[in-house]
């Protein structure tokens, strides 16, 4: 994982250079728009709950099925909880300019690994796991997701790492943007009531600078996550707003730990920067749930999107007169 209070500084660096409006003509490759967004969902299982702060060590008592549904059998199933239908579907977009995004998708089952990754524009600069850092010498755009892990299995926790990153070169009129959406879903039949604990380590950084004036200049960054759980007595989702000790509807829940806001977004609308630096920590939450068929979807979510419309600063249209009527005159005395 990447040390983001080193970049923050190698960034500050490059934004008193780069992002600094007096500057950009002398720095013709600084970027003058940068949005970041990265979230880290590190150490994630769905364990049964033991009533108690900390990670389950006990698996949830699963039953594979042998179809679609498999209701209880009066006197003769098992307790336990029936599995069914899972999928990862992922997809990945980067777009700089008009033209059409780059994009690649996958979809794998309970358990499956996959790493996509797309970039446009210069060199492929875009590197995930990592924010920018010095002065990102190109127009680009990057989107990258990946898992590896299975949530179900408390000896092999699900990693999820997510990334998108833009930049623009300053005198520029143009676009660039990178989007990720990653969600799991699947079903289960409980034959008796079961309680379930979504347990994981978060980290999140987002970033948005802008260095170059003008109407309609922007940069924006975002990236969110949920859990939603939907059955015979209602729906509840679980989006972490930073506050443990959240209600769960309908549904008896305990929220034990709730690091951070993952509803998150930063925008520049004007020259400066604006950064969210060091969001981590853990996230847990047991809830229990009374037989019946339910359906679990975890979404993650971040994108990063600029614009810029280059003017240039009326000393430059000046001096563009003045060498303009300077060839005239010679062009006067040349003739005579």
């Amino acid at each position: 994982m990447f040390s983001k209070k080193t970049m923050a500084a190698s960034v500050g660096a490059a934004l008193a250079m780069g992002l600094a409006g007096a500057s950009l003509a002398a720095t013709p490759l600084a970027p003058a728009a940068i949005a970041d967004a990265y979230l880290l969902v590190d150490d994630f299982t769905i364990l049964a709950g033991d009533g108690a702060a900390g990670k389950s060590v006990t698996p949830l008592p699963l039953i594979n099925p042998v179809g679609p549904f498999l209701p209880a059998v009066p006197g003769g199933s098992p307790a336990g909880v029936y599995l069914h239908s899972v999928e990862t579907t992922a997809e990945v977009s980067a777009q700089v300019g008009a033209g059409l995004p780059t994009t690649n998708s996958t979809a794998v089952g309970l358990g499956g690994t996959f790493s996509m990754t797309v970039t446009e524009g210069a060199g492929g600069l875009f590197t995930p796991g990592t924010t920018i850092g010095g002065n990102a010498p190109g127009t680009f755009a990057g989107s990258h997701t990946s898992s590896v892990g299975n949530a179900l299995s408390p000896l092999t926790p699900d990693t999820v790492p997510v990334h998108n990153q833009v930049s623009l070169v300053n005198n520029t009129t143009g676009a660039a943007a990178a989007n990720q959406n990653l969600t799991t879903e699947f079903t289960v039949n409980l034959l008796v009531e079961q309680t379930f604990e979504v347990e994981f380590l978060g980290d999140g950084y987002l970033r948005s600078a802008l260095g170059q004036s003008g109407a309609g200049n922007n940069a924006t960054a975002a990236y969110s996550w949920s859990a939603r759980i939907v059955g015979t007595p209602g729906s509840f989702t679980w989006r972490p707003n930073g506050s443990a000790g959240g209600s769960c509807g309908v549904y008896v829940c305990s929220e034990f730990s709730d690091a951070f806001d993952m509803l998150g977004n930063t925008g520049r609308n004007s020259t400066g920067e604006d950064l969210i630096d060091e969001a981590s920590g853990r996230f847990e939450l047991e809830i229990t749930l009374p037989a019946g068929f339910y359906t679990f979807t975890i979404a993650h979510q971040t994108n990063a999107n600029a614009r810029l419309v280059y003017v240039p600063e009326p000393g430059t249209v000046a001096l563009l007169g003045l060498g303009l009527l300077g060839l005239g005159v010679v062009a006067r005395k040349s003739k005579r």
